[in-house]
């Protein structure tokens, strides 16, 4: 539609079939009247879809709950995409303009049927993945004494995804019209691929708060993740944090008309990152383009090379800041300071003042 020109009448050529309107009449050379896609051509799917999920949780005491959590979503989707068999009229097959048009490359005067199914495992879309995920969370919150309160939290969590791609096809029908792939010349064309990813974690989140003015919180998570060599897949994410509020510690600074509130923080973290898709470590073999010639084949390298001995992308960070309120808080103040490096030695500093 994009080459049509305005001086023609679109609802003319809505016969496909018409003296003007069939693919070798068309008055466009290299296009194809887009209601002869309408009647000849298909693109079916289905696609079937789960989502569950199932938790549990127990509380035998009013300190300890325990809860695990399992959710699913997987599919199937399948499609089927037809094209029906072009037979041109000699005088299409002539081009008798010279315009090089798209009957003249079928010197038998055909342009067999084309038939492709694709069936894809996954999430219920064309190239999606199957998610799996459980969570098992333990829960321990106590008072110790009087003025202490904790609160520890560990748990697990297991997170795959899978999928599994099949295509057939062929654009070679011998026999008009019925779209099957037992019926074709040459070769069938196929293809099939198959990836799933895992990442195992173990993690633990400490509170301890005095008096609700000092505070600490310190959080630990192992991470494992499929995507890299058994060597490197397990890395840490640690972090601590502690802040101390003056004005609710001392009694000389409670009620201040003029300082309202006081608080200094400091705080360290680690922090991971993976960038690379499934099996990109391996540096696989593909088919090449072209093959097979019969029983002829061949195989060509990624033009990327991957090291197997690939370690996560780790970023340390040490933050200190504090906040101000003055006058019953009417004017508050809060600076921050950072400071963060990663692994590949590159430096961040940086400060943060707002009012």
């Amino acid at each position: 539609i994009l080459q049509w020109p305005a001086f023609l009448d679109i609802k003319k050529y809505s016969d496909p079939d018409s003296e003007i309107g069939n693919a070798s009449n068309f008055y466009d050379a290299y296009a194809i009247n887009p209601y002869w896609i309408i009647k000849h051509t298909r693109d079916n799917y289905t696609r079937d879809q789960v989502l569950s999920q199932l938790k549990l949780k127990l509380e035998p005491t009013d300190w300890l709950s325990a809860s695990y959590q399992v959710s699913n979503n997987f599919g199937v989707y399948r499609e089927r995409m037809t094209k029906q068999e072009v037979d041109f009229t000699d005088y299409g097959i002539s081009d008798y303009w010279g315009a090089g048009n798209t009957a003249s490359g079928f010197t038998t005067g055909k342009a067999l049927g084309s038939v492709y199914d694709l069936y894809n495992f996954g999430d219920g879309t064309a190239f999606g993945a199957n998610r799996i995920e459980g969570d098992a969370v333990i829960d321990l919150h106590h008072n110790f004494f009087k003025d202490f309160k904790t609160e520890l939290i560990v748990g697990n969590t297991i997170y795959q995804t899978y999928s599994k791609q099949q295509a057939t096809g062929s654009n070679q029908l011998l026999i008009k019209d019925l779209y099957n792939i037992n019926y074709i010349g040459g070769l069938i064309q196929a293809a099939e691929q198959e990836f799933r990813q895992r990442q195992i974690a173990f993690f633990a989140d400490l509170n301890i708060s005095y008096k609700g003015w000092l505070n600490l919180e310190a959080t630990f998570r192992n991470e494992q993740d499929s995507r890299l060599s058994k060597a490197q897949r397990s890395f840490n994410y640690p972090s601590a944090k502690l802040s101390f509020i003056p004005t609710d510690a001392f009694a000389a600074l409670r009620d201040n008309k003029i300082l309202s509130f006081l608080k200094v923080y400091g705080s360290v973290s680690q922090v991971g990152n993976i960038n690379i898709g499934d099996y990109q470590i391996y540096n696989n073999f593909n088919l090449a383009p072209g093959f097979p010639y019969g029983s002829l084949g061949g195989l060509t390298a990624s033009t990327t090379n991957f090291s197997a001995g690939l370690k996560p992308e780790l970023t340390r960070e040490i933050e200190f800041g504090t906040e101000i309120g003055l006058g019953s808080n009417r004017l508050y103040f809060n600076y921050g300071h950072c400071h963060r490096r990663d692994k590949k030695h590159s430096v961040y500093i940086g400060s943060s003042v707002g009012t």
